[in-house]
């Protein structure tokens, strides 16, 4: 069987267990708006990734290879396009960050 991308997308996140309906839906739309902008690496991290989602949880995104000029755009289309609010981390923009997630943080690769 031949898996679109939106397929793998709900396939990923229907393996990450107890998140609500509602949050599964914005984490399966949040990545495709990243992948179609052409985002190269879509990470969820924070409260879904450590397994500690609550009713009022965000969706956090981080991104690697996102085109720059995009970036501001995407994280707006987040915040209209999802029903949760979601955070956008740039992995490229912030080294330090980005080993401190890496190092420290729960990191789920969703592409």
């Amino acid at each position: 069987m031949i898996m679109t991308t939106n397929d793998r997308i709900l396939d990923m996140v229907d393996k990450l267990g107890d998140v609500p309906d509602d949050m599964q839906r914005d984490l399966a739309r949040g990545v495709a708006i990243l992948k179609e902008a052409g985002c190269q690496q879509v990470y969820v991290f924070g409260s879904i990734a450590e397994g500690h989602v609550r009713p009022d949880s965000d969706i956090d995104f981080a991104v690697r290879g996102c085109p720059a000029k995009l970036f501001f755009k995407l994280q707006g289309r987040l915040l209209v396009e999802l029903r949760r609010s979601a955070d956008l981390i740039d992995l490229d923009a912030d080294p330090d960050l980005a080993a401190f997630l890496e190092r420290e943080a729960a990191m789920i690769h969703v592409d």
